[in-house]
């Protein structure tokens, strides 16, 4: 199924006394580039976090986040490091011993000490399950959002594509119409100038003019990369990068048409080959 590359999401859950939360979310990128912020005691699950997401996303720029935090009840109790407290004791007596300008550590001294005061440590053993269950439960909800996102711009390439067509058909209806008003234009300036050509010679020129004017194969190649694009949108695999091709090829076309045309309406064709390509190619810049 086509998917985009932009979406979010994010899940909250309770752990033993602990608040957990993932949050991830992504945005187009030409390959696939992961970011993962983990706490310090989590981050040997770095790996398997990263492959647990490589399943499920294959091209984006992605920020995943989890955070452990302990849940508002536990918050105010203080843990203490006694065996510290009687170390940092023991030491500032013995300092203050040594003259009697030196203050001996008050509460507020020993309490501020790093390392006095204890966070809860957390398993990782404990957590780990609850953590990779969470993961599964976010990623599942960022592919439902980029399978929703990408239904929407499969929508919408297609009727660029439709208008595309149209616009292949007014050139085509052009075409002999063209080619037949610049040789009947040719042939009155001649005319006009009371020139008595080698008929043999203009009628090689016109056709070498024809030919140089035709823009039947261009239009021929559109269609092609139309139905290619088409049958492209079906496809349940990544296809972003398939489609930003094609999009080069269409651009390609469509400047080619623009270069040889002389005439308004094919140029307008031209222009509004190019608006639409762009157009496409904007939204094919989201598509995994």
């Amino acid at each position: 199924m086509l998917q985009s590359m932009t979406a979010f999401a994010t899940t909250i859950a309770q752990e033993n006394n602990l608040n957990l939360s993932w949050e991830i979310r992504t945005v187009n990128h030409r390959y696939l580039d992961t970011s993962i912020r983990l706490p310090t005691n989590l981050r040997s699950m770095e790996t398997e976090i990263r492959q647990r997401i490589s399943h499920h996303v294959k091209r984006g720029k992605i920020e995943c986040t989890l955070t452990v935090q302990k849940s508002p009840q536990t918050q105010q109790a203080i843990q203490l490091d006694f065996e510290l407290i009687n170390q940092i004791i023991d030491a500032t007596q013995k300092i203050a011993s040594l003259h009697p300008s030196i203050r001996p550590a008050d509460v507020f001294d020993v309490i501020s000490w790093p390392g006095v005061q204890q966070q809860q440590n957390i398993s990782s053993e404990t957590l780990k399950s609850s953590v990779l269950e969470m993961l599964e439960s976010t990623l599942s909800q960022l592919t439902a959002m980029r399978q929703r996102e990408g239904e929407q711009l499969r929508y919408l390439l297609k009727n660029k594509c439709n208008m595309v067509t149209q616009q292949t058909t007014v050139a085509r209806q052009r075409i002999s119409n063209v080619v037949q008003e610049t040789r009947q234009r040719i042939v009155e300036r001649i005319t006009a100038l009371q020139l008595e050509p080698d008929s043999d010679r203009l009628e090689q020129e016109l056709i070498y003019l024809t030919l140089k004017m035709d823009i039947t194969e261009e239009l021929d190649r559109l269609d092609t990369h139309i139905t290619e694009i088409q049958k492209t949108l079906q496809q349940s695999e990544p296809v972003g990068r398939r489609l930003d091709f094609l999009m080069q090829e269409l651009n390609r076309e469509a400047n080619t048409i623009g270069s040889k045309s002389t005439d308004i309406i094919v140029s307008q064709v031209s222009v509004e080959l190019k608006v639409l390509i762009e157009q496409m190619r904007e939204q094919v810049q989201n598509i995994e």
